[in-house]
């Protein structure tokens, strides 16, 4: 095995000469393993290593007797070693975030921060084969595209994976073979983790009733999606430069780009724009990717609205992506009855109407799916005067003429509206409810009935798309 793993590092350029390297160690099989191999070939490739150890604070005296292991296996070879205890539990409480992931960025933040005193040149992870076929299918259940397939790389930045060759049995027998001890960690049989259930569950069903070899195929699939993307990756950057013209933190890339590249260079060169204008992919979906691509089939003046408060538009040029000057949200105005009113890039249009009106009208305008962009209420039961403005904490609309209520919150996160346009939904309020959120729903306390004398008819259109709202909305 260290025959297979010597070849794979040099293959992969892992570490070069006089490197200093940094190493996870946890105490567990697969770290205490990569331990030995560096030891094992520091001195023939001419470089040297240190241990750190991150203790979670989260498995109490198992946790600290993991320590004292490493601590203890670093002391007896003469590695020098780092131990370090992190609350890892309320860092992700304020952070907002799961245990797995608050650990996994509280770890390479410390591994980063010692890698710099010490001056190391790499960090060495304990991911093997088992891992990277894992993590092929996390990533295939949540969502993924090409780069995701890749899973996990054998070098990525400043991080190393020497022990990507081998499977995990590999890596057992190794240590039994070499009369090595390490600790098991109590949570790894757990099955309230993700990443345990396919560990636990999924992969060894695969490998029992589908093929033996499955991680080792799937470990294969991942080297050849990853080289796919590298390559790929590179004509991304040559057609953005190609077609793209970039400027202040906009972008114009050209019709050319939709007109003479098939649909997988377009979405890449999307992305890569994006990406460049917001400053990195945090927060980029597939979604957001295509949303852009299909303006080049959309009109003069479509939008999109992205994250990060960018917006795209299609021009006659190709597609602009920016972030507009004002990207907060609008400010309350009053709403002109009758008359027009400007909120942002909306444009209201009201009318005041008698119950003849609604009479001749009230099948077309109880119709949400024809009926987007224009709303009835009635007038005489608006409190104060209406205005038009964005979300604030606590409001909720009225979902039920018996007055049962809905926050808006709850509500948005209902029809999946993305987060970083629900504080841009603009509202028609009085001075105690909700009439309408646009393109979400309209309340039911200013619902027209019987007595009703005066009627308000509101309609809203997003300036310059001809767009009246953003989504059918049931009610």
């Amino acid at each position: 095995m260290l025959d297979k793993i010597r070849a794979y590092m040099k293959d992969n350029g892992m570490i070069a000469p006089g490197a200093r390297v940094v190493a996870g160690v946890s105490g567990g099989a697969d770290s205490v393993c990569l331990f030995h191999v560096l030891r094992a070939l520091s001195a023939e490739l001419s470089f040297t290593f240190m241990a750190v150890h991150v203790e979670h604070g989260i498995r109490g005296e198992e946790a600290l007797r993991d320590a004292s292991f490493v601590e203890k296996l670093c002391a007896e070879t003469g590695v020098p070693c780092r131990v370090v205890h992190a609350d890892i539990p309320t860092l992700a409480a304020e952070a907002g975030l799961g245990l797995e992931e608050a650990g996994r960025l509280v770890r390479r933040q410390i591994f980063e921060e010692i890698g710099m005193e010490w001056g190391a040149d790499r960090i060495a992870l304990a991911h093997h084969m088992d891992d990277r076929a894992e993590t092929l299918l996390f990533n295939l259940a949540r969502g993924t595209g090409l780069a995701g397939l890749g899973s996990i790389r054998p070098v990525s930045g400043p991080y190393i994976r020497p022990l990507l060759c081998v499977s995990r049995e590999e890596i057992t027998g190794y240590l039994r073979e070499q009369g090595l001890t390490w600790c098991e960690d109590s949570t790894n049989e757990e099955m309230d983790y993700s990443r345990n259930r396919l560990r636990l569950s999924i992969i060894p069903a695969l490998r029992d009733g589908v093929n033996s070899q499955a991680s080792r195929h799937m470990a294969q699939a991942a080297e050849t999606a990853a080289e796919a993307w590298d390559y790929l990756s590179g004509v991304f950057r040559d057609r953005c430069e190609r077609y793209g013209t970039f400027a202040e933190g906009r972008v114009l890339l050209s019709s050319d780009l939709a007109d003479q590249e098939p649909p997988i260079i377009v979405k890449g060169v999307v992305r890569l724009a994006l990406a460049q204008c917001r400053g990195g992919e945090k927060d980029l979906t597939a979604r957001h990717t295509e949303a852009v691509a299909d303006l080049f089939r959309g009109r003069t003046g479509r939008m999109a609205d992205l994250p990060g408060s960018l917006q795209a538009r299609r021009t006659p040029e190709g597609v602009l992506i920016y972030k507009p000057e004002e990207s907060q949200a609008p400010q309350e105005v009053v709403l002109a009855v009758p008359g027009r009113t400007v909120f942002g890039d909306w444009v209201f249009e009201t009318a005041l109407a008698g119950p003849e009106e609604w009479e001749k009208n009230k099948k077309q305008a109880a119709d949400p799916g024809r009926n987007e962009c224009t709303k009835w209420f009635d007038y005489d039961k608006i409190k104060g005067m209406a205005r038009i403005r964005c979300r604030r904490t606590g409001d909720f609309i009225v979902i039920h003429p018996n007055g049962a209520r809905r926050s808006l919150s709850d509500l948005f996160t209902d029809r999946k509206l993305p987060r970083e346009t629900r504080d841009r939904v603009p509202l028609i309020a009085d001075d105690s409810d909700i009439l309408w959120a646009v393109g979400v729903r309209s309340g039911e306390g200013r619902r027209i009935g019987a007595g009703t004398r005066r009627i308000l008819i509101v309609k809203a259109e997003k300036a310059g798309t001809g767009d009246a709202g953003q989504g059918v909305e049931n009610e």
